[in-house]
């Protein structure tokens, strides 16, 4: 009978092993997963090259029965504080020394007009001629400006 007792601790403890192993491999799937999500969603160029800033201090907790990934800091005061993933690549954006692992915003200019008005040569003058010549030079044919 003792034989059977020691048995049964043994698959508890095996079965116990594998439980602890399988719920560490969903948490961390589900932190890099988020990480990644947030760090693609906040204009890194590559996700990975984030990690190891987010990764050690990455949690899964749980709120309200829903498991969430938060990202444990401490403040000045040596009180933890929890952010989103996305605030924390907010934050790791706002660095001077990482700033070059995420895209810059590129400025919009407004495109040159491809197509002339309506232009009324038979009423036009040849002052207004000759602002449009040099406004917009591809409009009556001839080569656009350099620009300085």
């Amino acid at each position: 009978m003792s034989d059977k007792i020691e048995e049964l601790k043994k698959q508890a403890a095996d079965t116990e092993e594998r439980a602890a192993k399988f719920e560490r491999l969903h948490a961390e799937s589900t932190i890099k997963r988020e990480l990644r999500e947030a760090a693609e969603r906040g204009g890194a160029f590559n996700a990975d090259q984030l990690m190891p800033y987010l990764m050690p201090a990455a949690k899964l907790i749980e709120v309200n029965g829903q498991n969430m990934v938060r990202i444990v800091k401490t403040d000045e005061k040596g009180q933890e504080v929890l952010f989103t993933p996305a605030e924390a690549v907010g934050h790791l954006k706002q660095t001077k020394d990482l700033e070059n692992l995420f895209k810059k915003p590129v400025p919009v200019q407004p495109a040159a007009p491809t197509t002339p008005p309506k232009i009324d040569w038979a009423h036009m003058t040849h002052p207004e001629y000759l602002k449009l010549r040099d406004e917009h030079p591809e409009w009556i044919g001839l080569a656009p400006k350099r620009r300085k």
